[in-house]
């Protein structure tokens, strides 16, 4: 995160760079026996670059005998030996207290250079790419223009692979040895596809996640292979690529009939992305650990072949181990295989281990709002949040909303169910995406509640060399924070909640209106927001100064084309865009003109009744109507409110008399909202709900309700 005057965004890029990792869990406490004594240890960084600290911050190295010593101020083992915090002695505190510790990191790092070649950035070398990724040039290759919804015709726009959408099958290697048994592989095969998954406190499958962030669009389907490794792990650190070599000739040796072709949807002769989960938890030696990255695997390792059977290659992998945060660290690694890049600090930097208390800017990365970051430990790695807006539109699994183009009253749904939000164009290289996240399912455990805003910036090197905010000063997938609160630590910051409360809009700071939101080079992107407000899980605003937001105007209509209705089959998306479509135009003007031969006095009646009984819940039936056990509807203001007792997808419509179709929702929950804007919330017109016992209940309700 920047400079709080400033605004961030992110690109729809996709790159097959060298490899990429995923954070350590910085607040996990490792406790290993040293020297006699038992030490807590903190693991910090990732595969490119990670240091090994005592549980009071202090940089401490380990010899060939596993020995731990607290690091000189050149980031080599001292003579101490070392200890926790109350078993140190005086001698050994005074060494501690004159060491400066950002050069004592400094010094580590640069003597830490990564010698794997699976993991050695090379982002000033051409790159070999997958066939589904073209060349990329500073002025862009594929281009998708200034339509609606699109992203901005100036910004390069690479296609996301072309395995993000359908039903699709990919293969996944476990791997037992070093004396650790496999995880229990049902387990590990429901933990990836079950509908549902809940055990140990889960909110879902790894399948799941997907098919929510896409609503349907994207629905993988993984198969498990056991094999086992005979050989110690520690010969396969920096030396992943033969331990992967080593897994696929096992696994078809036990598997021949293992068919390649199911794995690859392109049909480009490779299979389209694979795993290899070694047993155990996180394996380390001498301070370095295996695995835990994705990597072009047969691309950066030359000596070794990949062989998947009839002609087709493995390439295009992460390895992991079965540990702990197992579905977070699956879903982030799988993520960079389809080309979503890390939006931390990777620790290729220096400025990741800064203190930031007392500088101009505060530690760089979006922490627990995004999977791509620190939000694989939320929930202990059992809920890592939905994909941002930008996620999404990289998949092209959203159509955007042009901030500048749409209604004067800016108004946002929650995006985890709607799949809506507003993006604009700054400049040739960078946007901003306006979204709302509310706690539900996936973004239950995120800090907080509200609008976020993403500032995106492209630049070719960094995107291709995957060092998006490794910079405070300047970083590349941001988040314009609404408030002050300054994160201080790229360490302590990943796992707490506390300085990120107010990140979004209003926020822990009831930001209701913000000032200038600017580029990079200090150009204005947007003069300003007003009239910022949250009512029911909406987010309304506007960009006038003039114009004021009451409670009755913040309302939202899904139409049957909606995102909501996306996340339903196939065959209903079909059938509900069908029915949106055929709507022919007289329909729609009168319907319109309806709407509008309605009286002023009615108008205003209704308007006035919208607010008053905003807070209060109206029950309606109709005569004639029976209405299904378990089934109940009320009105809330301009909110439909709608509960039913039943398991299972239910389905919403809401129609005027003539049979138009004015909204359409889904839900699964025991309770759902649905917000009518101001001419569909005047009667009359009918509610339509169908639960998954064929129930179906029509209501007609008129201006006055009962």
């Amino acid at each position: 995160m920047k400079k709080f005057s400033f605004l961030l965004g992110s690109a729809f890029l996709s790159f097959a760079a060298s490899a990429f990792a995923n954070p350590f869990d910085p607040s996990e406490l490792h406790t290993v026996y040293n020297g006699g004594d038992s030490l807590s240890l903190r693991f910090i960084g990732d595969e490119y670059y990670n240091r090994t600290l005592t549980e009071d911050g202090f940089l401490v190295v380990c010899d060939s005998s596993e020995t731990f010593y607290y690091a000189d101020e050149n980031g080599e083992a001292s003579k101490f030996v070392a200890k926790n915090a109350d078993k140190r002695s005086a001698a050994e505190q005074t060494f501690l207290n004159n060491i400066d510790q950002e050069k004592a990191l400094e010094s580590h790092r640069q003597k830490s250079e990564n010698s794997n070649p699976l993991l050695t950035n090379r982002e000033n070398d051409p790159e070999e790419r997958s066939s589904w990724v073209p060349t990329a040039t500073e002025t862009g290759t594929e281009l998708f223009g200034d339509a609606s919804g699109a992203p901005p015709k100036s910004l390069v726009s690479l296609p996301a692979p072309e395995f993000s959408k359908g039903n699709l099958r990919f293969p996944i290697i476990l791997v037992e040895g070093n004396g650790n048994k496999t995880m229990d592989s049902a387990y590990v095969y429901a933990l990836l596809n079950e509908e549902g998954f809940s055990q140990d406190s889960h909110t879902g499958s790894v399948r799941d996640y997907f098919i929510d962030q896409s609503f349907g669009v994207f629905a993988p389907s993984f198969d498990v292979f056991l094999v086992s490794e005979s050989r110690p792990y520690k010969d396969f650190i920096k030396n992943e690529g033969e331990m992967i070599q080593r897994a696929i000739a096992a696994m078809r040796e036990k598997y021949p009939t293992f068919d390649a072709s199911l794995y690859d949807s392109d049909n480009d002769g490779e299979i389209d992305a694979f795993g290899v989960l070694f047993s155990g938890q996180n394996f380390y030696s001498n301070g370095k650990h295996l695995g835990g990255f994705h990597a072009w695997f047969a691309r950066r390792d030359s000596t070794l072949v990949f062989d998947a059977g009839q002609g087709k290659l493995f390439n295009n992998g992460f390895i992991l181990p079965q540990k702990d945060k197992l579905l977070a660290n699956f879903i982030h690694e799988f993520s960079h295989a389809m080309g979503l890049k890390d939006h931390y600090c990777t620790t290729k930097s220096s400025e990741c281990d800064l203190n930031y208390r007392y500088k101009e800017y505060q530690a760089p990365g979006v922490f627990l709002w995004d999977v791509m970051a620190s939000g694989t430990f939320l929930n202990d790695g059992r809920t890592p949040p939905g994909y941002s807006a930008f996620e999404r539109g990289f998949m092209k699994w959203i159509t955007f909303t042009d901030l500048k183009s749409s209604s004067e009253i800016k108004v946002l749904p929650p995006l985890h169910s709607s799949n809506v939000a507003y993006y604009h164009k700054a400049n040739s290289h960078e946007f901003f995406v306006f979204e709302n996240r509310q706690k539900g399912k996936w973004d239950s455990r995120l800090p907080n509640h509200g609008m976020l805003i993403w500032h995106i910036d492209f630049d070719i090197r960094a995107w291709s060399g995957g060092r998006l905010n490794d910079s405070a000063a300047h970083q590349r997938v941001d988040i314009v924070e609404a408030g002050t609160l300054k994160v201080p630590t790229t360490n302590n910051g990943n796992f707490t909640t506390k300085e990120l409360i107010d990140d979004t809009f209003p926020g822990s700071q009831n930001v209701t209106e913000y000032g200038t939101i600017y580029t990079w080079d200090n150009k204005k992107a947007v003069n300003a927001i007003y009239s910022i407000i949250e009512k029911d899980s909406l987010v309304c605003f506007t960009l006038n100064p003039l114009a004021t937001i009451e409670d009755g105007d913040c309302v939202y209509v899904e139409s049957s084309s909606s995102s909501q209705a996306e996340s339903s089959s196939s065959a209903e998306r079909k059938s509900s865009s069908s029915q949106a479509e055929s709507s022919s135009s007289a329909e729609r003007k009168s319907s319109s003109s309806q709407a509008e031969s309605s009286s002023s006095a009615e108008r205003k009646s209704s308007s006035s009744q919208a607010v008053s009984s905003s807070s209060e819940r109206r029950t309606f039936t109709h005569q004639g109507v029976q209405m299904p056990a378990g089934i109940r509807i009320a009105t809330e203001g301009s909110t439909l409110l709608i509960s039913s007792a039943d398991a299972g997808l239910k389905t919403v419509h809401v129609f005027d008399v003539q049979g138009q179709t004015l909204a359409t929702a889904t839900f699964t929950g025991s309770e759902y909202r649905l917000h009518l804007n101001s001419n569909a919330s005047k009667g009359p017109h009918v509610v339509q709900v169908k639960t998954p016992q064929g129930n179906t209940l029509l209501l007609t309700n008129y201006s006055k309700r009962h």
